[in-house]
């Protein structure tokens, strides 16, 4: 008993999630059907039919002619009306939004039933069934409005009391304050399902051919949008329809057709390589006609670049044998001598910058090089302070320099040359 109320619970509370998840991703279509004489039609059979997929829901109209559709996937339908002594009247191309309710009123005239009257696009053009403030991008709109490397979420910056604050704050959340509130108070929702990550900002961006509907929610929308104070950002995706669809697109930046920057060019410098592609599609179909649908969707990102030149400082040829010379004494590679050989300078030292081991361990206040810092084993581990002495060397000045600390003892002859270069100066070419 205890296992099948259990179960009981579980399927509930499924069915609950699946409503209130339905509820964000479909619409719903509304209205009242009357006589010419503006009376209301008891019994009247609506029909509501998916021009698309041929999804067919009907219904019945109550004591005062209303009826209410409710859970349709989005897109465009036909809203049919039959009454007995009333000519059926057809309303196409009436448009289903997410989270929206489209209000249709069917006018019937007296007639035969047979005889069919049509009307395009009856639905009121003004939301008068819910008081919350949203802005709908429809996938047509989607594909033809200029979006920085296809973002979708860009669509945020469209409402009114969105505003971007790139570089101002560094929050997740699109990089866009809405309504004033922060940029990690947005919420992100596909098909219903939240896609907010636990700091904010959105987990996953699809691709902007699959996204059928951007619908943006800035004001007094109900408590099933959760738990976002700023805007809700609501994506619903494509599916597939009673007929074949889809895209192919390629789109690319090359440095090729772009001018050098003006301080690279001043400096004689080469405008830093660029290579941007962006390719893919989408197919969409029908695999049981009117039952089972498919869509599916690809998108690949190849993007090659090469950063501004910089100068940095790297050890020299020199100090770096002197390294390995030292691991091949110890019978151990170091750490040192694993990244010299595995990241190797794009270019060589540029002449006249080198510094000397003697140089670099100057010290002002004694007036000669110190090379306390790395010898002394109060500075470092034994084993540490053993290495840098195989390296150096330790002469009887060092010994002095190093009077107070756990010195070692003299070690002549070290493997790298003290008064030979030990960093110079390079350029640094970040490619990414």
């Amino acid at each position: 008993m205890r296992r099948l109320q259990f179960c009981l619970a579980v399927f509930a509370l499924l069915a609950l999630t699946c409503s209130a998840f339905a509820q964000v991703q479909n619409g719903q279509i509304t209205g009242t059907v009357t006589d010419p004489s503006g009376a209301a039609i008891a019994n009247a059979k609506v029909t509501v039919t998916n021009m698309g997929t041929n999804l067919s829901i009907s219904t019945t109209t109550n004591s005062s002619g209303n009826y209410t559709v409710k859970e349709l996937p989005l897109g465009t339908y036909k809203v049919t009306a039959e009454a007995s002594g009333f000519k059926t009247v057809a309303n196409t191309d009436i448009t289903v939004n997410a989270g929206t309710i489209a209000h249709v009123d069917v006018k019937m005239t007296m007639g035969q039933a047979k005889e069919i009257v049509e009307v395009t696009g009856a639905a009121a053009a003004v939301n008068t069934e819910d008081s919350k403030l949203a802005t709908t991008v429809s996938s047509a709109q989607i594909s033809n409005l200029p979006l920085n490397g296809r973002n979708v979420y860009d669509l945020m910056k469209m409402s009114t009391g969105a505003v971007d604050v790139l570089g101002v704050m560094m929050e997740n959340g699109h990089s866009t304050v809405v309504n004033g509130l922060r940029e990690d108070f947005n919420g992100f929702l596909v098909n219903g399902v939240s896609n907010k990550g636990l700091s904010g900002g959105n987990v996953n961006t699809p691709i902007q051919d699959t996204v059928e509907e951007f619908q943006q929610l800035q004001l007094n929308m109900s408590a099933q949008y959760g738990n976002s104070a700023g805007t809700i950002n609501n994506l619903v995706m494509k599916s597939g329809t009673n007929a074949f669809h889809g895209t192919v697109w390629e789109f690319l930046r090359n440095d090729a057709m772009d001018a050098n920057q003006f301080f690279l060019n001043a400096n004689q410098t080469k405008k830093p390589a660029l290579r941007f592609n962006q390719f893919g599609f989408t197919l969409g179909g029908p695999i049981m006609k009117d039952k089972l649908f498919f869509f599916g969707s690809y998108q690949g990102d190849r993007f090659k670049t090469i950063g501004t030149p910089q100068t940095v400082q790297q050890e020299t040829s020199d100090f770096r044998a002197a390294v390995d010379a030292a691991d091949q004494a110890a019978g151990v590679q170091s750490t040192a001598s694993l990244l010299y050989g595995t990241f190797q300078p794009n270019l060589p030292g540029t002449p006249g910058t080198q510094t000397t081991l003697d140089e670099y361990a100057f010290d002002a206040d004694l007036g000669l090089p110190n090379y306390n810092f790395w010898l002394c084993q109060d500075n470092n581990t034994p084993a540490i302070a053993a290495r840098m002495a195989n390296i150096l060397g330790v002469t009887a000045q060092d010994q002095t320099n190093m009077a107070g600390c756990s010195s070692i003892p003299a070690i002549q002859g070290g493997t790298a040359d003290r008064s030979a270069p030990f960093v110079e100066n390079s350029v640094a070419i970040f490619q990414t």
